[in-house]
């Protein structure tokens, strides 16, 4: 848990102040909006989430709010996000011809997900960030297929959801990484070419 992952990070963005964790209770997802204050377009090498209290953040999550933007979700249940982290979770490192693009005057918003361990806690959970030297031949897309109306029946077995998307060029897919609560069975993608 010392050092990070991707190296030493170019900067380093934080909750704006510690948030208390309850000793017991079940919370909603916690929020927390972050000015990194880039004036320009910024493209983005490698990123990491860093939890600041792993006793109690079962994930955590970083979109990139464009300007003018107030929440992370499109209708369509997709998000762009720019890093995420969860136990065994690994950081995104993009090769040196591959980025992610952060636009100009774009928002961080943290969203972390805590579990009470019985003892009150507090939490200040960041993210650094390595940026690319030059703009890239390819431009990184991470995006989250959310199934916000999914409603599991009192007492269904293997009640299945599904998500479509569909890329609106050509795409290379770096990975999929499924995430489910106490609940989930199974993931499956399949490709439609």
């Amino acid at each position: 848990t010392k050092g990070w992952k991707i190296g030493e990070p170019d900067k380093v963005f934080a909750m704006a102040g510690e948030f208390k964790v309850p000793a017991t209770g079940v919370l909603d997802y916690q929020r927390f909006l972050v000015d990194p204050g880039f004036k320009a377009d910024v493209w983005v090498q490698a990123a990491e989430c860093r939890p600041g209290n792993r006793q109690v953040v079962h994930h955590i999550l970083v979109y990139i709010l464009a300007p003018g933007q107030s929440d992370p979700y499109d209708r369509d249940g997709t998000a762009a996000t720019l890093v995420g982290w969860a136990p065994g979770d690994m950081p995104a490192m993009y090769s040196p011809d591959t980025a992610r693009l952060i636009p100009a005057g774009s928002k961080l918003l943290f969203e972390v997900h805590y579990t009470p361990n019985g003892t009150e806690q507090t939490d200040r959970s960041s993210v650094g960030v390595k940026f690319a030297k030059r703009p890239p031949a390819n431009s990184v897309e991470m995006n989250i297929l959310a199934n916000t109306i999914l409603r599991i029946p009192p007492g269904a077995k293997n009640h299945k959801g599904q998500m479509t998307f569909t890329f609106p060029e050509e795409a290379l897919v770096l990975s999929f990484m499924p995430h489910m609560h106490l609940r989930g069975i199974s993931a499956r993608y399949v490709m439609t070419y």
